[in-house]
């Protein structure tokens, strides 16, 4: 028997040893003792070829993980146990004489259900079947109850520095996958909740003739329920994009610049409609100068989009790596400013904000992931940059903006309480 995935639901991440599924040590009643006799004493084990497991056997954990190659070939051995000389054990709902049972058939995220029926009552425990080759998850911390929000771990795990498979995993807080996916031979990113309690995550396209990914949403059974593309452009970029409640999403696009002689590649971003129509379009070429605000040198993607957000006042926050500049952009006219003009810069080369207090006088350096708090600041994941990357420093000397990019050999989180009266960014929190 095999069961559909589970729902999004439970709490968050937390530590686990690997190994195969052992029997703790228990303790027997004193002779005489007139207390309560000691609970029964469950076992689990999981057998297979080239098969791991995790976490080790608790009774008060109810999901185990299989790990398995291609030679595991979809059989998993079973045994269960209880100390209880009465008691019955059902492997996928069928009684097992002997508490053991072959499974075969299995496919990865599977789950092998046992339940073990004694003095106690009946305990249910499952084993998920993970994806060939799934990287071993171990968790190393444990927060405090309620230190931490409930909900599953989401994931997307990829070598990236060699060819492999890609996986989408939802986690429970022992690292044991809710559901899983393998991706086979491209990079799955960015499996995240969205508004409407919905997760996303971004695919290499498969449209003739495109570039970049597909974004695609999901339901809460991780259905895939809308797949969007730019609409009458080349490229559809992955590293973000922002779904709105009405079924529109704000897409970003790596577009190459046919205006430009030295082919550069252009920045672009849409809102397009549930129907696929488009609603907004924005070109960094036709609202930043290259030449002024550029500090990637001779890359041809000298804007390099990476994050976009609607903020509360109905504007967007777009973070530009290559700019080293995070910009809020119109989304319609308002206050003297025209539809798809740049409000402000937070960093970069014409940042309208100052940095008194910033340790490494840079600002924003190669940032991404700008997001508007709940109070308004905003808050960036600040990568920084060596003269030993692909394209050499992007970080701005924020006293001498105009002149020549140093480096910042650090990332780190940092938020920014904006004082529209003063000008200044101030860090009201920074973790490198």
């Amino acid at each position: 028997m095999r069961l559909g995935p589970a729902t999004l639901s439970a709490a968050v991440t937390l530590a686990l040893p690997l190994g195969l599924l052992a029997a703790p040590a228990g303790s027997a009643a004193p002779a005489g003792s007139t207390a309560r006799a000691a609970e029964p004493e469950h076992s689990l084990r999981v057998m297979g070829k080239e098969v791991g497991s995790y976490p080790s056997f608790d009774p008060a954990v109810h999901r185990y993980a299989a790990t398995t190659t291609a030679a595991t070939g979809g059989r998993l051995t079973v045994a269960a146990a209880s100390s209880d000389p009465g008691a019955r054990v059902y492997v996928d709902g069928a009684l097992e004489l002997d508490g053991r049972a072959r499974v075969t058939g299995l496919e990865e995220g599977d789950e092998v259900t046992v339940w073990v029926d004694d003095s106690a009552g009946r305990a249910a425990y499952s084993i998920v079947y993970l994806p060939v080759e799934f990287p071993e998850i171990e968790v190393t911390t444990t927060p405090e109850p309620g230190a931490v929000a409930d909900g599953k771990v989401l994931l997307t795990l990829d070598r990236w520095i060699s060819e492999s498979d890609s996986y989408e995993v939802a986690m429970d807080r022992h690292g044991v996958p809710a559901w899983v996916r393998t991706t086979d031979g491209g990079a799955s990113m960015d499996l995240k909740e969205v508004p409407g309690g919905y997760s996303i995550f971004r695919q290499p396209t498969t449209s003739p003739g495109r570039t970049g990914s597909r974004l695609v949403r999901l339901d809460e059974q991780f259905r895939e329920v809308a797949a969007y593309e730019t609409v009458g452009l080349v490229d559809t970029d992955g590293h973000d994009v922002a779904w709105q409640d009405d079924g529109s999403a704000y897409l970003m696009a790596y577009e190459p610049d046919e205006r430009s002689g030295e082919k550069l590649i252009g920045a672009v971003l849409q809102h397009v409609s549930a129907e696929g129509e488009v609603l907004f379009e924005w070109d960094a070429a036709d609202h930043v100068d290259r030449a002024v605000e550029g500090t990637a040198g001779t890359d041809p993607d000298w804007a390099h989009v990476n994050s976009v957000e609607v903020m509360d006042d109905g504007d967007l926050l777009v973070s530009f790596r290559h700019l080293s500049a995070v910009l809020k952009i119109a989304r319609t006219a308002h206050d003297g400013f025209a539809e798809g003009d740049v409000v402000w810069r937070l960093g970069g080369r014409r940042s309208d904000w100052s940095f008194p207090d910033d340790e490494a006088g840079t600002g924003p350096c190669a940032q991404h992931t700008a997001a508007e708090t709940d109070s308004g600041s905003i808050v960036l994941f600040d990568n920084g940059s060596a003269s030993f990357t692909h394209n050499g420093t992007l970080c701005v000397d924020q006293a001498d903006p105009d002149g020549p990019t140093v480096p910042r050999l650090w990332s780190r989180v940092t938020e920014y309480e904006l004082d529209d009266a003063s000008g200044e960014a101030a860090p009201s929190s920074s973790t490198g």
